[in-house]
């Protein structure tokens, strides 16, 4: 289930707006719900930034949809409008980090930690050996910004990499087969 939620913005039809999704009922076990809200964020932004490639214009449509979103769920769709932003973004020579930063502050955190998702999707899935901090991923991805919006950044990759982490095995338990 993960993985449709992870796929479906990249590959949903942009024939309807992300304002259907807002009303419509969510019938998704909580478990999944962080995942779902994200996609959804994902998919409205590529939706509303494909519509005019403007960073102040999407800032405006995320300030007058969030309010219609359960406040449970409002970091979880700004974690995947941040992580379109990224995927859009982060190697383009017109954006500067101040621009992030000057989305309102209360969306900020949640915009850079899913920028920050986006950067461990990038190492993860990465053909090269670079990770952490050092990386030339990491220094192209977090040049110019403040210490702040880096520590939002840094949470958001951590969070993305926790989805990956293994839980230690318990030796009472037996190994599963092959």
């Amino acid at each position: 289930m993960v993985g449709i939620y992870r796929s479906w913005p990249y590959v949903a039809a942009l024939n309807s707006g992300p304002e259907a999704f807002a009303t419509a009922p969510v019938h998704v076990i909580p478990e999944l719900l962080p995942y779902y809200w994200r996609a959804l964020g994902h998919l409205a932004g590529r939706y509303w930034y494909d519509a005019d490639r403007s960073l102040s214009l999407l800032n405006g449509r995320v300030q007058a949809f969030l309010p219609r979103l359960d406040p449970s769920v409002q970091r979880y769709f700004l974690q995947g409008v941040g992580q379109l932003l990224f995927a859009y973004l982060s190697d383009s020579p017109w954006l500067s980090p101040a621009e992030l930063e000057h989305v309102a502050h209360i969306y900020q955190e949640g915009l850079l930690e899913g920028w920050g998702m986006g950067l461990g999707e990038l190492e993860l899935f990465s053909r090269f050996p670079w990770k952490g901090d050092d990386s030339p991923f990491w220094m192209a991805g977090t040049k110019g910004f403040s210490a702040r919006s880096l520590a939002s950044i840094q949470r958001g990759k951590a969070q993305f990499e926790a989805l990956f982490e293994r839980p230690a095995p318990n030796a009472l338990e037996p190994s599963p087969r092959p």
